[in-house]
């Protein structure tokens, strides 16, 4: 199986940082947020990724290819498609049509998740889901208090299978899920993603578009931490949260501490440390960590 990485947004509302830096290449608990992304691939034995590129592109390729290089993702087979302007993840995936056609399903993942999963082998059940199912495509979602409010939701009936996408909660009884940036799609996906290039929003368009045609898309809940780190103060708040979470796991026997512990502090303490945050406190929080 192949993977989208989507690396190619503004980072808008985490300036002035991502005036700097593009926002996948921020480091976050000193280690840049797109290596979390290759690590969830590490984990699902998925080697060949596809990566889109727009802000700071050349900044954003130079630095990648030095991730490369690094013995802890230098297996990884990758090639970064530079966009024209921005596509949005339903126009990302059509650039990438020559590139997938050979694959039955393949996954898209965002370049600045961060997800402490509860209960171990999450992604490979979530794949195993999905190909078990033969949905158009599987969303990862959590439980989160604020979708229909803050956040918009995927709206499930009884059987998690998506009615419809909407920032708000809707008239019709149906349970609203929060999407955390990863799913599958199958090949059948491009039977609804149609030239010429140009940006689509594939959950609000693409798959909505599906859904009126009869293709099932499904969800897969998950009990994880999910992270927000879209400004400033939210992400700063995150990454407190993520060192009071492992202070935590800290005081814990090995048998109780929770499945992702020991994955997450060991890929941190491979990496060299860095920085973008000003709080020395949190830094020295950080480099307790390495």
């Amino acid at each position: 199986m192949k993977a989208i990485v989507l690396a190619a947004g503004e980072g808008k509302r985490l300036r002035p940082f991502t005036e700097l830096l593009p926002k996948p290449l921020i480091p976050f608990i000193g280690k840049p947020l797109f290596t979390y992304s290759l690590d969830y691939l590490k984990d699902l034995g998925i080697n060949h990724i596809l990566i889109n590129t727009f802000h700071l592109k050349k900044i954003f390729i130079n630095q990648v290819e030095m991730l490369f290089k690094q013995a802890s993702y230098k297996h990884f087979n990758y090639q970064i498609k530079t966009e024209p302007f921005l596509l949005g993840m339903g126009g990302t995936v059509l650039n990438f049509k020559s590139e997938l056609q050979t694959e039955e399903d393949f996954l898209i993942l965002n370049s600045d998740e961060i997800l402490l999963f509860k209960s171990s082998n999450t992604l490979n059940k979530f794949v195993e889901h999905h190909k078990k199912s033969k949905a158009l495509a599987t969303l990862l979602v959590i439980d989160h208090p604020l979708v229909g409010d803050q956040f918009g939701g995927a709206w499930c009936n009884e059987k998690n299978q998506v009615q419809l996408f909407s920032k708000k909660t809707p008239e019709k009884k149906l349970k609203g899920y929060h999407f955390v940036g990863i799913l599958i799609c199958n090949q059948r996906i491009f039977k609804f993603l149609d030239e010429p290039l140009k940006e689509i929003n594939l959950l609000y368009e693409t798959l909505t578009r599906a859904i009126s045609q009869n293709e099932i898309i499904n969800v897969y809940p998950v009990d994880a931490h999910w992270f927000e780190t879209g400004n400033p103060a939210d992400f700063i708040n995150a990454t407190k949260d993520v060192l009071n979470l492992i202070e935590k796991q800290n005081h814990l026997s090995q048998k109780d501490q929770s499945a992702w512990y020991q994955p997450f502090t060991s890929v941190i303490k491979n990496q060299k440390p860095r920085f973008m945050i000003e709080d020395e406190a949190l830094k020295e929080k950080i480099l307790i960590l390495y």
